[in-house]
């Protein structure tokens, strides 16, 4: 099909219009600069501090996705592999008045049919039960799963 220069030239309107339109509904924000071209060292001010919360060992694996902040100041987070299994773990790391921090092992997956390897955050809701997924694992041994980790009530 054949266009005419009108019917070109109102095409190209559109697109254009429709390109403007949406590019005011996204809103782009940088928080932090990076100085080295790996994106390890961010830039930051005077008045920052590092402190390691917990150093992973061989056996617990990397940890994989977000951290999650609970109002009591408990980081939740997942481990790719390692636990009693290998499959990963959901961990608790709780903090004490003198800036020390106490690891916590909530839950090691078992892989099949629980799921291994969990990825992405973790989401935690108002009754305190935790929810993720796995990369592998569950029926299949190889789609994974979603979870729900009901925490232990201290009886």
């Amino acid at each position: 099909m054949k266009m005419n220069a009108w019917s070109r030239a109102c095409l190209v309107f559109l697109l254009w219009a429709g390109t403007a339109i949406a590019s005011h509904t996204q809103a782009f924000t940088k928080f932090v600069s990076f100085d080295r071209a790996d994106g390890l060292s961010p830039r930051s001010s005077a008045a920052s501090h590092f402190k390691v919360l917990h150093a992973f060992t061989w056996a617990q694996s990397p940890q994989q996705g977000n951290l999650l902040l609970d109002a009591a100041g408990n980081l939740y987070g997942t481990t790719l592999a390692g636990g009693a299994s290998g499959n990963g773990v959901v961990f608790k790391l709780t903090p004490h008045d003198d800036g020390s921090w106490t690891e916590s092992t909530l839950y090691c997956f078992k892989g099949y049919p629980d799921g291994s390897g969990p990825v992405g955050p973790l989401i935690l809701d108002a009754a305190g039960n935790l929810y993720g997924t796995t990369e592998w694992g569950g029926t299949s041994a190889y789609w994974g799963v979603v979870f729900k980790l009901t925490p232990a009530t201290d009886a």
